[in-house]
């Protein structure tokens, strides 16, 4: 291999590298098919509570969908209007989203009967009181 073949080939590895790279934070933020963002979102554990906020500018309140189980939390919401972002790395392009969509994991057992939800200044906030289920066992 002369030296233009190397540089040649170090040159597509770098740029597939910087692809790979922008893939993956697009794809963290953002689903292109669905036309929705997947909101910022912070977890927050004491010993009552799991708490779960979630950054949503433009958010419709009415909108606002929570599904929940002891283990995890999605959530739907609608834009007030579509966001355009221009997305990409070396080709960019102008994208139009119209609604927000996130499934999380949460990391302890929760009551998702007696979870509330607020949504003020863009962010919504979940709390969940945490799970306590057991039952004491007699020693005989």
């Amino acid at each position: 291999m002369d030296g233009e073949d190397i540089f040649t080939e170090i040159d597509r590895e770098i740029r597939a590298l910087i692809e790979d790279t922008f893939s993956g934070i697009e794809s963290s933020l953002l689903d292109l098919e669905q036309k929705c963002l997947k909101p910022l979102y912070r977890i927050e554990v004491s010993e009552q509570e799991v708490i779960a906020s979630f950054d949503m500018p433009c958010a419709e309140k009415e909108s606002i969908e929570l599904n929940a189980t002891e283990e995890e939390l999605e959530i739907r919401a609608r834009m007030r209007k579509p966001v355009s972002i221009m997305i990409g790395g070396p080709v960019q392009r102008k994208a139009e989203f119209e609604s927000y969509v996130k499934k999380i994991k949460l990391p302890l057992k929760v009551d998702p009967e007696k979870a509330t939800a607020t949504f003020r200044n863009g962010v919504l906030t979940v709390r969940f009181p945490i799970s306590r289920r057991g039952k004491q066992i007699k020693v005989l």
